[in-house]
């Protein structure tokens, strides 16, 4: 029977508002970060050129309870939210929802007065996807702090080296006060709270987070050095945690009573002092260093090896073979994770892979986090590859193909490979925001694609 887990919230809305709105570009149309968001309506989206954008109006940034996407022009590595360690990068304290997105953008050296120094999200359920929270601080949730009601979902986001500075809060990566938080796809490595509990992800007074595909590594804390639990509830699915490490208990995973915690077709290896500080969680289908009582549990070497996108791929070779391949608790196949209408979210784990050749997982599922296959596509020399903004194929350049062209960017569309080559419109190979641009421009006539119709 297929096992699928509905994440509450759906990312079709913001991406069809977002494309359906107008585009304000960030410096063209507006100096600022914040400007773009102040002129915006609801549907609209902000998109920040190639830059590292610093002080009043591209720090602290406030969506102001709009339905507004901020997103970058070609991926978070090249458009940056530099805070300088003076202010919060963004804020959600204005009851968003979850069409306010932030979509690849990178958020670095925010630093927080209280909770929260790269995002601080208050009574608001907003989107983060694919977005890189680094070396920032706060007192609570370093990288993001995560308060009262609402369900945020945080996607495909890699959260590294953040800071909670006080006992108070705790979560050097995260830190969840209350809501309810899904956090799927995504990397929490290299956080510390030093003074405090949950170095990756800190759970507390109702917080409840859900963990999936995701690797928690090299963070530290007093207790819990990878994750937290107190008056909440943590569940990990398809996760590796490992590397975590604690002054005073629970390297892995940390409680202060009896609370919540599931861990299912996960690997938690490698966390010093111990993996757990407890042994009430339900733990099932697991790999567990020192063993842990459960359906499906086995406790041997991963025998994790390197690959193009990390080093916690599994070895799939013998003699060393990993004892983690095809021992989780069902079929890749039928462990799916449903983001409605919206392809590039949803996943089941047979589109991802633990192995070094890619080849996804297949069969009874592998147990810890999976990369998404490395598939770059090898070039082919056909003259069908025309890079000339006619998307839909028609034989003439109008606003629809730009607008499909966003789709595919956004991921509700997969294009057929004359689609992609047309809608690469700059033909270097990567299909962005840019690239819809230029074929706006086009259509205007005040530009052309690479090979113009």
């Amino acid at each position: 029977m297929k096992r699928i887990y509905t994440l509450l919230i759906i990312l079709s809305f913001v991406v069809l508002s977002s494309v359906q709105g107008a585009v304000i570009h960030v410096p063209d149309d507006q100096a600022t970060i914040q400007a773009g968001i102040d002129a915006a309506q609801a549907g609209d989206t902000v998109l920040v050129a190639d830059g590292t954008y610093t002080g009043a109006g591209n720090t602290a940034i406030n969506f102001y309870g709009k339905a507004v996407t901020l997103m970058s022009l070609n991926g978070p590595d090249m458009s940056i939210i530099d805070c300088e360690n003076n202010e919060v990068g963004i804020y959600f304290v204005s009851g968003e929802t979850e069409n306010s997105m932030v979509y690849e953008l990178t958020i670095r050296q925010g630093y927080g007065s209280s909770v929260g120094g790269g995002i601080r999200i208050n009574d608001a359920s907003p989107t983060i996807i694919n977005c890189i929270i680094e070396d920032c601080s706060a007192q609570g949730g370093g990288g993001l702090g995560i308060m009262n009601s609402g369900s945020t979902t945080i996607a495909g986001c890699t959260i590294r080296n953040n800071t909670a500075t006080t006992g108070t809060y705790g979560g050097g990566g995260i830190s969840i006060w209350g809501p309810t938080v899904h956090v799927y796809d995504s990397l929490i490595t290299g956080n510390t709270a030093p003074n405090s509990y949950g170095g990756g992800i800190a759970a507390l007074y109702g917080g409840n987070v859900t963990v999936v595909n995701s690797l928690i590594a090299g963070n530290s804390s007093q207790t819990g050095g990878g994750l937290y639990n107190n008056s909440g509830g943590i569940t990990a699915y398809n996760s590796t945690i490992y590397n975590n490490t604690a002054t005073i208990s629970g390297g892995g995973f940390g409680v202060n009573v009896a609370r919540s915690a599931t861990v299912t077709d996960s690997i938690v290896w490698g966390n010093s002092p111990d993996q757990f500080n407890f042994s009430y969680a339900l733990v099932t289908y697991s790999c567990v260093q020192g063993d842990y009582t459960g359906e499906g549990n086995i406790d041997q070497d991963p025998f994790f090896i390197t690959g193009s996108l990390g080093d916690f791929y599994l070895d799939h070779e013998l003699p060393s073979e990993s004892p983690c391949i095809d021992t989780g608790s069902d079929l890749a196949e039928s462990i799916c994770y449903i983001i409605p209408d919206n392809p590039r979210q949803s996943f089941c784990m047979s589109d991802r892979t633990t192995r070094t050749d890619e080849l996804p997982d297949s069969g009874q599922v592998d147990m810890g986090y999976h990369y998404f296959p490395d598939q770059t596509p090898t070039p082919t020399p056909t003259p069908i590859c025309w890079n000339d903004g006619d998307v839909n194929l028609d034989g003439g350049l109008t606003s629809g193909d730009a607008q499909l062209c966003f789709y595919i960017v956004m991921g509700t569309y997969s294009p057929t490979f004359e689609e992609a080559c047309a809608a690469n419109c700059n033909g270097d190979e990567s299909i962005t925001a840019g690239d819809a641009q230029n074929i706006f421009s086009a259509v205007l006539g005040m530009d052309s694609c690479i090979d113009p119709l």
